[in-house]
C-alpha cells in the first residue's frame, strides 16, 4: 500500500512538471504516459491536469504582458526587436509582435490622416510642400490630400467662371495669378448652359413685342436679359416697319389706279 502511494506521488510530481510545460507551450504532447504502475499513471494523470492549468495561466499572463510591452514600445518609437525575456516562448514572442504591430497601425493611421490634412490644405493654397524622410505611406497620404485640395481649388475657379457668365455679355480673360486658374475659369464660363435659356427668353420677349419685364430669378443677369431683349425688340420693330411700308405701298397703287381710270374717262368725254 505504501509502495502504491509512493508511486502515485511520484507519478503526480512527474505529471505536474510535464503538464506545466505543455500548458505553457500550449500543447498536450506529454499528456499520457505508458510506463510505470497503475498507481504511477493515475498520479501522473492527476498531476498533469493540475500542471497543465497552471502552465496555461502562466502563458496567458506572459502573453498579456508581452502584448502590452510590444504596444508600449511602438508608442515610444522604439525598434521592433523583441527583448530576450519575451523570446523564449514562441507564443509570447508572437504576442509582443502583435502588440507592437497594433500600436504601429494606430500610429500610422493617425499620421496618415495628419499628412492627408496637411496635403489637403496645401492643395487648396496651391503650395506643394511634399514631405521627405518619412514613410512612403505618409507621403502617399499627403499626395492624396493635396490632390483633393487642388480639385476643390479648381472647382472654385470653375464656379467663378460659371457665375461670371450671368453678368457679362462676352468672355473677357480675367487677371489671375496663374495660367491654370484662367483655364479653370474659362472652363466654367464655357460650361454654363443656363445663360442660353436667359438669352432665348429675353430675345423672344422682345421679338414678340412684349413689354420689358425682368423675371425675378434673372435679377443677377439684368445686363444680359436687357441686351437680348433689345435685340429681339429691334427685330420686332424692323418687321413692323416693313409691314407698314407694304401696306402704304398697296394703298398707293390703288390710288394711282383710280386716278388713271378717272383721267381716262374724263379724256374720253371731252373728245366726244
Amino acid at each position: 500500500m505504501e509502495i502504491a502511494a509512493q508511486e502515485k506521488s511520484e507519478g503526480k510530481e512527474a505529471g505536474y512538471a510535464a503538464g506545466l510545460t505543455d500548458g505553457y507551450n500550449n500543447t498536450k504532447e506529454n499528456e499520457t504516459v505508458i510506463t510505470g504502475s497503475n498507481a504511477y499513471q493515475e498520479g501522473y494523470s492527476t498531476g498533469y491536469q493540475q500542471g497543465f492549468e497552471e502552465g496555461k495561466k502562466k502563458l496567458v499572463s506572459e502573453r498579456e504582458n508581452a502584448y502590452k510591452a510590444g504596444y508600449d514600445a511602438a508608442k515610444e518609437d522604439l525598434n521592433a526587436v523583441v527583448p530576450a525575456n519575451y523570446s523564449e516562448n514562441d507564443l509570447v514572442h508572437s504576442s509582443y509582435k502583435e502588440g507592437y504591430e497594433k500600436a504601429t497601425a494606430e500610429i500610422d493611421a493617425a499620421r496618415k490622416e495628419e499628412y492627408y490634412n496637411i496635403g489637403y490644405e496645401d492643395g487648396k493654397k496651391d503650395e506643394n510642400n511634399e514631405p521627405n524622410d518619412i514613410k512612403n505611406i505618409y507621403v502617399d497620404s499627403y499626395k492624396k490630400g493635396y490632390k483633393k485640395g487642388q480639385q476643390e481649388l479648381e472647382e472654385k475657379y470653375i464656379k467663378l467662371g460659371y457665375e461670371a457668365t450671368f453678368t457679362i455679355l462676352e468672355y473677357k480673360e480675367p487677371k489671375l495669378e496663374k495660367e491654370k486658374y484662367i483655364i479653370w475659369y474659362k472652363k466654367g464660363f464655357d460650361s454654363n448652359e443656363e445663360v442660353e435659356e436667359i438669352k432665348k427668353e429675353a430675345y423672344e420677349l422682345g421679338l414678340n413685342g412684349g413689354a420689358y419685364e425682368l423675371p425675378i430669378e434673372y435679377k443677377e443677369s439684368e445686363l444680359l436679359f436687357s441686351h437680348y431683349y433689345e435685340i429681339g425688340k429691334h427685330e420686332y420693330e424692323k418687321e413692323q416697319r416693313k409691314n407698314t411700308l407694304k401696306a402704304t405701298g398697296g394703298i398707293g397703287v390703288i390710288v394711282l389706279s383710280w386716278l388713271a381710270r378717272r383721267f381716262y374717262v374724263a379724256r374720253k368725254t371731252i373728245i366726244n
